[in-house]
């Protein structure tokens, strides 16, 4: 994914990433280094989770930017900051998901979506 523009975090770390809004929400791609793995956090108004770059594994966050941030149709880059700062305290309860059952997944959603 290419990025075309950069968070700063008060410490000076620097994270790569690209916005786009449309009439259903936000949507953010942000270049991370999570628990020593490169990935890229992917932010929606309606939760967050990470795809891992060695396996395209996930680690899903089960938390909503909208409640944190109600009302936002975008968020600023000190939300972004302080949104990722929420998730790092709350990786405990956050779940990881295989590249394989979220293919699994994805292919499910697709059936289901064709008999409607």
């Amino acid at each position: 994914m290419a990025y075309d523009k950069i968070l700063i975090a008060e410490d000076g770390e620097e994270f790569p990433y690209s916005e786009y809004l449309d009439s259903g929400g936000y949507h953010y791609r942000i270049s991370i280094v999570w628990n020593e793995r490169d990935g890229e956090l992917v932010v929606l108004n309606e939760g967050a989770h990470i795809v891992f770059d060695d396996d395209e594994s996930w680690l899903d966050f089960n938390i909503a930017p909208k409640y944190i941030f109600p009302g936002n149709t975008k968020l600023s880059e000190h939300e972004l900051i302080e949104f990722m700062s929420v998730l790092s305290r709350n990786e405990d309860k956050a779940v990881s998901y295989s590249k394989e059952k979220i293919e699994s997944a994805y292919r499910k959603y697709l059936q289901e979506k064709q008999k409607e």
